[in-house]
């Protein structure tokens, strides 16, 4: 699930059809805006809506994953990066709004890697590897990486962009026994018209 801010449409996953839906704000009006037949699955999504482009994560039954660009409106499909350039698992992928860098962790190399949303696969970098093992979502906020994962002793970790510093993060009355997904909610990456800018705690972190 992701949300457009400002247009304020919402953004489903549809795995058991493999199709993106798009609603508008109150969910009375939807629609499919890619279908990826049989062969593919989609795993992951995120939305740039400055730019009005989507990105997403797919499972081809034969060829793999690939990390995928689309319009808003599911046109103009393409491929950033896929087997060929040795993606293996790109489990959870987020959007550093400010630098324009699509990041990804991958749940069987167990890295974090990024390139920029205008440069594609040419300018792909891996920041750190983890020492977590079955990492799956990652988020960004301020100068942190935030990613999940299924390890033992370590649900979320903390990783600062620039020194690439690991710990562990603590919560407390929270029960992650197998954390997924992860988003950020926060005035610095839903700048505009978005209801977070009413939170008084200034940020929300939802995990799934």
């Amino acid at each position: 699930m992701a949300y457009d801010w400002i247009n304020e449409n919402w953004y489903f996953l549809d795995v058991s059809n493999n199709r993106i839906i798009l609603c508008n704000s109150d969910g009375q009006k939807c629609v499919g805006i890619v279908d990826f037949g049989n062969n593919l699955v989609p795993q992951t999504l995120v939305l740039e809506p400055n730019l009005g482009l989507m990105f997403y994560t797919v499972k081809s039954k034969t060829m793999g994953w690939s990390i995928c660009q689309a319009h808003l409106d599911g046109s103009n499909s393409s491929t950033l990066v896929d087997k060929i350039e040795k993606l293996y698992s790109p489990h959870g992928i987020t959007i550093d709004f400010a630098n324009q860098q699509l990041y990804w962790v991958d749940h069987i190399k167990d890295t974090i890697e990024r390139i920029n949303i205008n440069g594609g696969a040419i300018n792909r970098n891996t920041i750190t590897r983890l020492k977590t093992s079955i990492n799956r979502g990652i988020s960004i906020l301020g100068n942190y990486i935030y990613v999940t994962s299924n390890d033992e002793d370590v649900k979320m970790s903390q990783i600062h962009r620039w020194n690439r510093s690991v710990s562990a993060v603590e919560y407390k009355h929270i029960n992650l026994p197998d954390p997924y997904q992860l988003q950020i909610y926060h005035p610095l990456r839903q700048p505009s018209k978005f209801i977070i800018q009413k939170l008084t705690c200034g940020y929300l972190p939802i995990i799934f």
